[in-house]
């Protein structure tokens, strides 16, 4: 594919106008984008990229100003266990105007996705890899991921790495323990209780409409084996009726799903406690 800009075809400003589109699809692409030496910021520790004046070129209107990646922990660096799900990744672009935009990921100088969207004005986005082409946890060891701007140009790469241990994932170390599975429970403030396998730095639990969707709701927390849904929490995001999921992970110090339990249905009464 040719990385130089190419005029915004007219029937593609209608069809985007005023709408922030993200397409991510496989393929291999080829050719080299103009590297411009950035200056690093300082951000916490995460990967930060501010863009020398000269270098902030736009493309139909959009011009990239910073680029920041980060994993789920909000650094540039995590670790996780062989065979575990993809660690996210992510990417905050900010930016001034409109335009196209244009990139990949890469994981070891390998394509993962590539990304193409209209920002619409604003001041940043963030993009995250995608979850059917997820970053690979199978081999042992340092590995690094990359996002790549190719339109506009100018824009040096920014990545972030993470460490595979040799210690095997455990998709189902954690059990679920009350309530039972299929259970109808009061609507308001229930505990939801689990045992872990090992000792976890902290917990996440997740509820979902349907299985491999996102949560409608989550919370992490350090309480041993057990989290108390807030009866507001339970009014605002769950309708009685309707059938619900929910699952455990266990997280480890930086963040990374160490383990996880299997989905348990339920859904909620006409209670009021």
């Amino acid at each position: 594919m040719d990385r130089t800009e190419r005029p915004f075809a007219p029937r593609f400003k209608r069809l985007w106008q005023a709408t922030l589109c993200c397409v991510l699809f496989g393929g291999t692409l080829t050719g080299s984008s103009t590297a411009a030496q950035a200056a690093p910021a300082a951000d916490n520790g995460n990967t930060a990229l501010v863009l020398p004046q000269e270098y902030r070129v736009a493309s139909a209107g959009v011009t990239v100003t910073r680029l920041r990646l980060y994993f789920e922990n909000k650094r540039p660096e995590t670790t996780v266990k062989r065979n575990a799900p993809s660690p996210p990744a992510n990417v905050e672009v900010e930016f001034s105007g409109a335009g196209l935009l244009e990139g990949f990921w890469e994981v070891d100088d390998r394509l993962l996705a590539k990304v193409s969207l209209y920002a619409v004005s604003g001041k940043s986005i963030v993009i995250k890899t995608p979850e059917t082409t997820g970053i690979p946890t199978f081999d042992p060891g340092t590995h690094r991921v990359r996002f790549v701007i190719t339109t506009p140009g100018g824009a040096q790469p920014v990545e972030a790495v993470y460490f595979v241990t040799a210690e095997e994932f455990s998709m189902f170390s954690v059990k679920p323990v009350s309530p039972a599975d299929k259970a109808a429970i009061d609507h308001g403030a229930t505990t939801f209780r689990w045992e872990t396998g090992a000792p976890a730095d902290s917990c996440r639990i997740e509820f979902f409409e349907m299985p491999g969707e996102k949560p409608v709701f989550s919370a992490n927390t350090t309480a041993a084996g057990k989290y108390t849904l807030p009866a507001a929490a339970a009014k605002q995001k769950f309708h009685p009726g309707k059938d619900y999921f929910w699952k455990v992970k266990t997280l480890g110090p930086g963040g990374e799903v160490t383990g996880e339990s299997m989905l348990r249905r339920f859904s909620f009464g006409p209670g009021t406690k």
